[in-house]
């Protein structure tokens, strides 16, 4: 009985809340407690000893290992947080071999069981009594049979119960440290690393280590400290210490007494062979102690590689407490207190996380709220090559729906989301990541050149203007992001393959879509009667805008984003609709519209001019031409006309109304439904597709406009003149489309 924690415990006589007595009860009829006695347990919690039957390997525990055929454990409930805190399973043997194994959290004196490492209460939660007995069954078994390591015969680390502060660092970056000893001088086993002390720790106990440090670099990395202390007070740097040892030994033991004193540590350090009062001196000799605290952190060499990363160094974290430092010299008694480690955010860990693997180079036109977002979308998933082209200033107003915060007013929109993006990435080279503060408009081509994938969020018709004609696009793949119709329609456009379909086919492919998709008619149709709102922003300074809110931004913009990623090795163009109804329960519903490449004729009388005609126009006026041969055919284009970019994009096709007289010489088109069927388009479309042209047949084989036909042509351009839109004639004739214009 000597050999049990629980005989030096007080006997608890207290009454227990009615969820610990219906516990009692079920481990009462599980027949693991007999009922004897309770104890007072550590820090609010009530000790129940109970007795687990172990089964064993018929031949012996594995390596000797001392699990026995009846375990005494104590479970450690909390009296006033069980059941939503869980039970802490400790074991009530002193001599328990917890050096031994893994899955044991390293608290002082009692072997405490990690049951299940990923969050105990919830956990705890999920399981029922007796779930929870057989998982610390099969916890006993597992040490006694030498299973518990199953992580792909992996070194599990050292499992703490608690801790004081974080040390946040690379492992692999360490773990380079430590194998190629980069050591400060040649002669020691130990770095002095470069960090600061974290901006939002209470107790100072929090650390960042970025890089190591050599011996010539020390003195001037003191001289900037000093001063960098001085005018950044709330986030201050620090020296730490990188230990290893100088034998090729390895560890296999499990530490779980960690040292609380300056004493206790340096015979911690003495198991592993490492000089840790040779590497104090030198950080007291040379002044490195800026500050009352000295961070160290312990490299010990393990048999396997540790579960978590690549390396087979482990790293256990602890702080000196230097406030009784006296000359040269640390007091024995002085505080240690052991540390917890965190992965700094890099883009490799975004992307372990995120699941993301694309890490195409991107150019952002624009970093206004749809934009911002997008940006920020691929930073959280791993991508750290991006450009973000914007001349606006972040102001008050943008607050709403911007994903920068209250932090960056004033700034510029594309330089403050880039600080941002390289405040996420503080321990990792961001040089891929780049602010160009200037108007779109006047990149260069070495600007588009280092991309691979182009991002418009501008909402802007000049800027598609300018990207349809830019010929520093050549290889990128060009998406067109915005959002329409009061934030209820969102819409993404991807150039297809050699940029076709191009963004210009693509967009006003769009509106042309209203005949067939009732949100995107719905959309033309609200957009036709309403204008932009005013937004006042400043005494007599107002920003025309539409306004959406920012959750409907957030949205669209995390569908956008993962399009973007996904799609942007794929060869076909297409415009994606993400539709939200405009009425609760808000159902969202998405489309993708795949679109074939357009054909392209440069126009025979004026080469500036070309026209653009939708898959399967030409084939359509092929056939009835040769449905009506020998005698003409022709119809009418139905499409838009852009005079920036000078292109007529031909969506579809009008058959030659009922009173046209179709002659071998000759055609007359009539002009029965006409008119109706041109208004009925314009108004779906919300008068953006229309009448754009007429196109007729040439049997006999004339690869010219004929005399009627000019004629024709100078009796239309006088009604198109007063539209305006050019006047356009296709001729069709040997097999081949002749555009012809007139402006």
């Amino acid at each position: 009985m000597d050999n049990l924690y629980s005989t030096s415990l007080s006997e608890h006589k207290g009454t227990l809340s009615p969820a610990i007595n219906f516990l009692i009860s079920k481990l009462k009829d599980l027949g693991v407690y007999t009922g004897g006695k309770l104890f007072d347990g550590d820090t609010g919690r009530v000790a129940i000893p109970i007795t687990i039957e172990v089964s064993l390997p018929s031949g012996g525990t594995v390596d000797d290992i001392d699990i026995r055929e009846v375990e005494p454990l104590l479970l450690m409930v909390s009296k006033n947080y069980y059941p939503f805190i869980a039970p802490k399973v400790h074991s009530d043997r002193k001599d328990f071999p917890k050096t031994r194994l893994p899955h044991l959290y390293a608290v002082a004196d009692q072997a405490v069981l990690c049951i299940n490492r990923n969050g105990q209460n919830d956990w705890f939660a999920e399981h029922t009594i007796e779930g929870f007995i057989n998982s610390i069954k099969l916890w006993l078994y597992k040490a006694g049979s030498g299973l518990l390591g199953t992580d792909g015969n992996e070194f599990d680390p050292t499992r703490l119960d608690s801790y004081n502060g974080i040390h946040s660092y690379q492992y692999n970056k360490l773990y380079e440290i430590v194998t190629k000893k980069n050591s400060v001088a040649p002669e020691f086993n130990f770095a002095i690393l470069f960090g600061s002390v974290g901006a939002n720790s209470k107790d100072g106990l929090s650390y960042k280590s970025f890089e190591a440090l050599p011996l010539i670099a020390l003195k001037v990395t003191l001289e900037a400290m000093a001063e960098l202390k001085k005018l950044k007070p709330v986030e201050n740097p620090i020296l730490s210490i990188l230990c290893w040892s100088d034998k090729e030994e390895t560890f296999s033991d499990y530490q779980t007494d960690l040292p609380k004193t300056l004493e206790d540590f340096e015979n911690f350090c003495d198991q592993f062979s490492i000089d840790i009062k040779l590497a104090l001196k030198f950080y007291i000799t040379n002044k490195l102690n800026t500050r009352r605290r000295i961070p160290v952190i312990l490299a010990l060499k393990r048999p396997k590689k540790i579960v978590g990363y690549e390396g087979d160094v482990e790293f256990l974290n602890f702080t000196i407490l230097g406030s009784n430092v006296q000359g040269m010299k640390i007091p024995k008694n002085a505080e240690v207190k052991n540390q917890s480690h965190i992965e700094p955010f890099t883009s490799e860990l975004a992307s372990r996380i995120s699941g993301k693997e694309n890490r195409e180079k991107i150019l952002f036109l624009g970093g206004g709220a749809l934009g911002s977002k997008i940006f920020m979308h691929n930073l959280r998933g791993g991508n750290n090559k991006m450009t973000i082209v914007d001349k606006d200033i972040f102001l008050h107003h943008n607050l709403a729906r911007h994903s920068l915060h209250s932090g960056r007013l004033g700034k510029n929109k594309a330089v403050a989301l880039i600080k941002e993006a390289q405040d996420y990435f503080e321990v990792q080279q961001t040089k891929n990541l780049k602010a160009i503060p200037q108007d779109l408009l006047t990149l260069e081509a070495s600007d588009f050149n280092e991309h691979q994938v182009i991002v418009d969020s501008t909402a802007s018709l000049n800027v598609q203007n300018w990207l349809t004609v830019n010929p520093n696009i050549q290889n990128q793949l060009l998406f067109r992001a915005e959002i329409v119709h009061k934030g209820t329609l969102g819409l993404l456009y991807k150039e297809g393959k050699d940029r076709n379909p191009r963004i210009d086919d693509l967009v006003n492919y769009t509106y042309f879509a209203a005949l067939s998709y009732p949100e995107i008619e719905a959309w033309r149709q609200y957009d036709s009667t309403t204008e932009l709102e005013n937004l006042p922003v400043g005494l007599g300074c107002s920003s025309t805008t539409v306004l959406i809110a920012d959750d409907d931004i957030s949205l669209h913009a995390a569908i956008f984003s993962k399009l973007i990623s996904d799609t942007a090795k794929v060869n076909y163009g297409y415009v994606y609709l993400n539709n939200r109804s405009d009425e609760f329960p808000y159902i969202v519903k998405s489309n993708l519209v795949i679109v074939k490449p357009f054909e392209n004729y440069a126009c025979i009388n004026d080469k500036s001019w070309n026209i653009r005609m939708a898959d399967g126009i030409s084939s359509r006026i092929h056939e009835a031409s040769s449905i009506l041969k020998p005698k003409e055919a022709a119809g009418v284009l139905v499409g838009l006309v852009n005079y920036k970019t000078k292109v007529v994009h031909v969506f579809d096709l009008i058959d030659a109304p009922s009173d046209s007289i179709a002659e071998c010489a000759c055609f007359y088109r009539g002009v029965h439904n006409l008119p109706n069927a041109i208004d009925e388009i314009k108004k779906r479309t919300g008068g953006l597709i229309g009448y754009i042209g007429e196109w007729h047949s040439h049997p006999m084989g004339l690869d010219s406009l004929s005399g009627q036909d000019r004629s024709n042509v100078a009796e239309l351009k006088v009604i198109n003149d007063k539209v305006p839109i050019p006047t356009l004639s296709i001729i069709v004739s040997n097999g081949k489309i002749l555009p012809f214009i007139f402006e």
